[in-house]
């Protein structure tokens, strides 16, 4: 959890606690988590992702809110998307939004007011 609690900011540090752990298959949501915010990070704002105009623009979105902290914003925006067309980037509005809820865990306030709406556009 420690290795999480510093992202998105420090994905570095997050990556530097978890490698001691790199065979420990307990932490594999953690890395998980890390890896797809060093993902988001990298991506370019215009990258080509297939599927629904809207569903890739809030995908999109979420990515901008997600750079700049602002997990409820970005959450808002992903689950937006994965309503729309879970198929952009492979589902990727889904596995962003476990990771931040991993990052956040689940008793923190965000994770709390929009669990519940992630599972409702799962199905």
């Amino acid at each position: 959890q420690l290795a999480v609690i510093s992202l998105p900011d420090r994905i570095e540090d997050a990556r530097a606690l978890l490698a001691v752990f790199k065979e420990e298959p307990k932490y594999e949501i953690e890395k998980e988590t890390v890896l797809f915010f060093e993902y988001v990070r990298t991506l370019e704002d215009r990258v080509p992702f297939e599927g629904k105009a809207e569903a890739v623009a809030a995908y999109l979105k979420g990515h901008e809110a997600l750079r700049a902290g602002h997990f409820e914003q970005a959450l808002h925006a992903y689950i937006d998307s994965m309503m729309l067309d879970r198929s952009v980037d492979e589902d990727g509005a889904r596995r962003a939004c476990v990771a931040i809820f991993c990052a956040l865990n689940e008793g923190h306030p965000i994770s709390k007011a929009w669990r519940r709406r992630f599972s409702m556009a799962l199905y």
